[in-house]
């Protein structure tokens, strides 16, 4: 069982080949925007290095969000490609999941809460609470959240720095810990991993059918009605 990872959520540009055993070969870079250039030398890269054809592939599980419009975009259409082209199924996996995962795997987050945060820009920041709750808004709104659990609570992903002092205020001297630059993106490894689980389990989707968690509309469609209310012919 052989499942391709793809990982363009946030900050990274990712894939990795993961079997029942572990992960067969990793390839994880910055993004720098560049999401779409990255993504294919990164699958290719992967699969030279495990000696692993496409063809050998089981199943391709691709980070759906919250993250950036474009990323999304880049990865799950790659994933819908390869779901098309190799008639093989497809495992959505939250990004905030996959950051909740990877900070369980390196023993940070076992004594606590870990919360995800994507930063998405515009001073506004995606979450997920205990229960798999989604949250998407300022750093405030997420430091009220913080306010009422009880326990430790481990914040990571690459939004820490930006929300860091809000949430220490909000928190008032309550347990509260910030995930290191390892804990910033998601791990592409720790993707394939769940998705060599949900594979087993039976769990997966197809290409038609997968979808990108958004939360918000793109910001080119934001910033289209915005200009639409300004001008002399908009409403409002």
């Amino acid at each position: 069982m052989t499942v391709l990872a793809i990982e363009t959520a946030t900050i990274e540009v990712g894939a990795a080949l993961v079997g029942a055993d572990g992960p067969l070969a990793e390839s994880r870079q910055p993004s720098r925007r560049r999401h779409a250039e990255m993504l294919a030398p990164a699958i290719e890269s992967v699969v030279t290095a495990a000696g692993v054809a496409l063809a050998e592939v089981d199943a391709v599980a691709v980070d759906v969000g919250p993250g950036l419009f474009t990323g999304l975009r880049v990865g799950i259409v790659a994933a819908k490609a390869l779901g098309f082209a190799l008639g093989i199924p497809l495992v959505a996996v939250r990004s905030t999941e996959v950051l909740r995962r990877g900070a369980d795997a390196t023993g940070r987050g076992r004594e606590g809460v870990v919360v995800p945060v994507v930063d998405m820009r515009r001073g506004e920041f995606a979450w997920e609470l205990p229960g798999g709750i989604l949250g998407l808004g300022p750093a405030s709104e997420l430091g009220g959240r913080l306010a009422g659990l009880a326990g430790e609570v481990l914040v990571v992903g690459d939004g820490v720095s930006a929300v860091q002092s809000v949430l220490v205020a909000a928190r008032r001297g309550l347990p509260l810990r910030f995930g290191d630059a390892s804990l910033a993106a998601p791990s592409v490894a720790v993707l394939g991993a769940i998705g060599v689980e949900r594979l087993a389990a039976g769990a997966t989707t197809d290409a038609v059918s997968i979808e990108p968690c958004y939360l918000r509309a793109a910001d080119a469609t934001a910033n289209f009605a915005t200009r639409d209310l300004a001008s002399p012919g908009g409403t409002g």
